[in-house]
């Protein structure tokens, strides 16, 4: 890591600390310290896991989409960095847009070529919007019932959509 890279690391981290040291500064420290030790470890892990599962099967689709005949796999380190800093960016940037450019930008340094990273990125959202379209039609088959006691006259207009 070269001494501009530790720099801007420490400052990345001081400026952490002051943000979470502004946004928490109406806690009450015991009323946090009280909460903390009545966490339920068992649901912490679970959390844990399925994040750090999610990331495992992203790359693993990753690793499918760019799989080419001929060619070799991509190696899973390489592959786990593009989620890491589509999540990354998707973070740090207003309304979440720029992940996939940063994406772009990864497997690219990763020695993907830019026309080939660009289909596999399409590919990924195509996938990924997809699956979201199954997961809401098995929710409204499955649970649309509460979903019209909840927000009555509103659950006919989220069945529409």
């Amino acid at each position: 890591m070269t001494s501009k890279n530790k720099l801007v690391a420490v400052l990345m981290v001081f400026v952490g600390v002051v943000i979470f040291a502004w946004e928490s500064r109406t806690l009450n420290p015991h009323q946090v310290v009280r909460e903390l030790t009545h966490l339920n470890m068992w649901w912490l892990l679970v959390a844990t896991l399925m994040m750090l599962g999610s990331w495992v099967v992203e790359t693993v689709v990753l690793q499918v989409l760019l799989r080419h005949e001929g060619e070799k796999l991509m190696p899973f380190g390489n592959a786990l960095r593009v989620p890491l800093v589509e999540q990354l960016f998707n973070s740090i940037t207003p309304f979440a847009a720029g992940g996939q450019p940063a994406q772009l930008v990864a497997m690219l340094q990763s020695g993907v070529e830019g026309g080939r990273a660009s289909s596999v990125l399409l590919m990924k959202f195509i996938v990924y919007q997809f699956m979201v379209l199954i997961n809401f039609v098995f929710t409204i088959v499955v649970a649309f019932r509460t979903v019209a006691v909840h927000f009555g006259a509103l659950a006919v207009l989220i069945a529409f959509g």
